[in-house]
């Protein structure tokens, strides 16, 4: 997601991915992505920051390689494996808010 996006009706099309992002992830608390969103989680978390979106990231992954964990540190996101057996997800997200709440 390199190019400019087009704006309309509140999504930004990004030509070059062939797709729409919705505007308001520019104001997002949190974002949650798979790895294999869009074939790669990173690459499209990427392309949101270098949009304008700074908001932390939790990136849930099935058996992540050592250089998955480097991408995701590399990233400045939270890994998470899955499957998510227990709390360990709600409790990132809450962790994120009450640290925004903090600041």
């Amino acid at each position: 997601m390199t190019g400019e996006p087009r704006t309309a009706g509140g999504r930004s099309y990004f030509p070059e991915a062939g797709r729409c992002v919705p505007d308001f992830l520019s104001t997002a608390a949190a974002l949650v992505i798979d790895e294999c969103y869009a074939g790669d989680g990173l690459v499209a978390l990427d392309g949101l920051k270098r949009h304008g979106c700074c908001a932390p990231a939790i990136i849930l992954a099935t058996n992540p390689t050592v250089k998955l964990r480097a991408r995701v540190a590399a990233a400045n996101a939270e890994l998470i494996e899955k499957p998510l057996l227990g709390d360990e997800l709600s409790s990132a997200i809450r962790a994120i808010f009450e640290t925004r709440k903090a600041a």
